[in-house]
């Protein structure tokens, strides 16, 4: 019965070892992706992350790769790069719309806001990650090439959809 008091803190010490050492590895593995999807996104030259009524997207080209890399939950496709930010005229805040090409496609669209009042083009939200307090919320489409995030503003809201179907919608707060 003594031998087995003894023994029994021992176990604790190896197992608590061996799961801080599991835990250690599989982090280093997950920032290690980041930092290479970080490294893989391009961003052509003079891209304004200001908008026209002073609402700042992001402070430097590292904080607007962090946004681009939260909004692809799958990944950041292969040959992103951002060719273009155009800003569209809101109240209050700023509506981006932020135009990019990968390797598989020569023209995408991935819009980003801070505006508060937000609808949805009927029957085109799939996905909707809403969670945090977080005021950056991207909206994506994902389908067809025919398939690009397009918009309507009015005096008192934005609405969000897909240009076609089949489309996916994927709204989420950074």
């Amino acid at each position: 019965m003594k031998n087995s008091l003894i023994q029994l803190p021992f176990l604790i010490f190896i197992l608590s070892i061996t799961l801080f050492l599991f835990y250690s590895c599989t982090k280093k593995e997950n920032i290690s992706d980041q930092n290479q999807a970080f490294s893989a996104i391009k961003l052509s030259q003079g891209l304004n992350f200001t908008s026209p009524n002073g609402d700042i997207i992001a402070h430097n080209s590292d904080d607007f790769k962090k946004i681009l890399i939260r909004s692809f939950s799958s990944g950041v496709p292969e040959g992103f790069e951002v060719t273009n930010i155009s800003f569209k005229d809101v109240p209050v805040g700023y509506a981006a719309i932020i135009e990019y090409k990968t390797t598989l496609r020569s023209y995408n669209i991935l819009a980003i806001t801070n505006y508060k009042k937000l609808k949805y083009a009927p029957n085109s939200i799939q996905k909707k990650n809403l969670e945090g307090d977080s005021t950056i919320i991207t909206f994506k489409c994902v389908g067809d090439s025919c398939c690009r995030v397009q918009g309507t503003i009015t005096q008192d809201s934005i609405t969000f959809g897909c240009s076609c179907n089949p489309c996916e919608l994927i709204v989420s707060r950074q």
